[in-house]
């Protein structure tokens, strides 16, 4: 019904991630409609019965209070009777609105095909992009549906473009038990294969270019996400990938713009705060920062974020710097060492401690790129494609400002690419040229 109703330019309609964060949630239907800057709220039911469907369905004016409509759709539970319907609730939605929209709703009933015949697939589908809009462990499990689908229909396009974006994010999540990179990759030619506009695809070649490449492809990724969101402006995925591309180079006013353009198409897509929290701890400002990962953590996004854990211990916050540590270690021996290491004053000693932390960590991908670059003022950078795995917009964060100005920093930054890249697209925040062929950052 959401994608039904997206189709008219005239009607903003708040996304699927944003509207289920209040499914089962007794709060009224004003304080919805002001969480998610709206107007209306489509509210109803689905309840199944053997081979019986039954759908209600009312419409809200919540400055009144006023049901505009409402109606019950008996129908039998197939593929395309289900579409069917929804089409038919959207376009039912579309005719009282028609006043508001000064007559110009589509002369014509809007539709979307169905992506899939097949109920089943349909179904595991649904239920990993729950867990890929998630994050964390669970990418695994959403993976794994999702090939489910793809397997119950070959054809479904949209399964395979899921499943694209979703491998293409796993390994930044500890979830590193196969090759996600080259799934990713034959997963979106897939989807592109079976339909040409499928924009999650492109998005997911894009970031595949941006985290998952030594060193990153940041002019591919650019080309990628942007013929995505020129398929699909409102993908809020795409939005979000496209603000990492700044983040990750150092643009961090430029990503905070784009993260923001994001949370205006959809204000309940945690991926876009929690990304703006990152950018924000870049920045420097901290309180803000810590406010807006707090945020995403309460609302039930994964806290495996090593980034703000010094931050938080500053804050006297050893609680929450408890929780993240364990999220990130997956183990209370390692977690507690981490934060005891990071609670020394002196640099010297907290970089010793840490060191040898590093020595005993075998496992994580995360854990090991983030002490990796704590202790990079004492020991030179060794991995640097764990670093592109692990997330580069780490290294513009307050923790490394000493690093930044090491010639181990600059030997880091070239070997990602970024001296071309800034010449050619701008210097940002922390670096600027020295004459034609040098640099320096701060």
């Amino acid at each position: 019904i959401l994608n039904v109703l997206a189709k008219v330019d005239r009607l903003k309609v708040a996304s699927r991630t944003s509207s289920f964060q209040f499914r089962n949630k007794d709060v009224g239907t004003p304080l919805i409609a002001k969480e998610l800057g709206v107007r209306h709220v489509l509210e109803g039911s689905v309840r199944k019965a053997g081979d019986t469907v039954r759908i209600t369905a009312q419409l809200i004016d919540t400055d009144t209070d006023a049901h505009l409509w409402s109606q019950t759709f008996d129908r039998p539970l197939t593929t395309k009777t289900i579409f069917a319907v929804q089409d038919e609730i959207a376009n039912s939605v579309l005719k009282e609105l028609n006043v508001m929209l000064k007559g110009k709703a589509p002369a014509e009933p809007v539709s979307v095909a169905p992506p899939t015949e097949d109920k089943n697939a349909y179904e595991l589908f649904l239920r990993a992009h729950q867990l890929f809009i998630n994050r964390g462990l669970g990418l695994r499990e959403a993976v794994l549906l999702l090939e489910q689908a793809v397997k119950i229909d070959p054809n479904f396009a949209r399964a395979w473009a899921e499943l694209a974006a979703a491998a293409s994010v796993a390994l930044g999540w500890d979830v590193n038990d196969r090759d996600y990179r080259d799934l990713a990759l034959r997963a979106a030619d897939r989807a592109l294969a079976l339909d040409p506009n499928q924009a999650r695809a492109y998005a997911a070649q894009g970031d595949v270019a941006d985290e998952l490449t030594f060193p990153p492809n940041f002019e591919l990724a650019r080309e990628k996400l942007d013929r995505a969101l020129s398929i699909d402006p409102r993908d809020v995925v795409a939005l979000a990938w496209r603000g990492q591309i700044p983040l990750h180079t150092g643009d961090i006013s430029q990503a905070i713009r784009l993260f923001q353009k994001c949370l205006d198409a959809d204000p309940g897509y945690l991926v876009c705060q929690f990304l703006l929290a990152r950018a924000e701890l870049s920045q420097g400002n901290k309180t803000r920062a810590l406010e807006d990962f707090a945020s995403v953590i309460r609302r039930g996004f994964s806290g495996a974020e090593p980034s703000f854990l010094r931050t938080l211990l500053e804050k006297g916050d050893t609680v929450g710097a408890s929780a993240i540590a364990f999220a990130v270690a997956h183990d209370p021996i390692v977690a507690d060492a981490l934060i005891v290491a990071l609670s020394e004053k002196s640099q010297e000693t907290r970089s010793q401690a840490l060191m040898r932390l590093g020595a005993r960590v075998t496992t994580g991908v995360v854990l090991k790129g983030y002490l990796m670059l704590q202790t990079a003022t004492m020991q030179p950078i060794s991995d640097y494609k764990l670093i592109v795995q692990t997330s580069v917009d780490w290294i513009w964060i307050p923790d490394y400002a000493e690093y930044r100005k090491t010639a181990d920093f600059k030997k880091l930054v070239t070997a990602l690419g970024l001296p071309a890249y800034w010449r050619k697209h701008g210097w940002g925040d922390f670096c600027k040229p020295l004459g034609q062929t040098d640099f320096e950052c701060h």
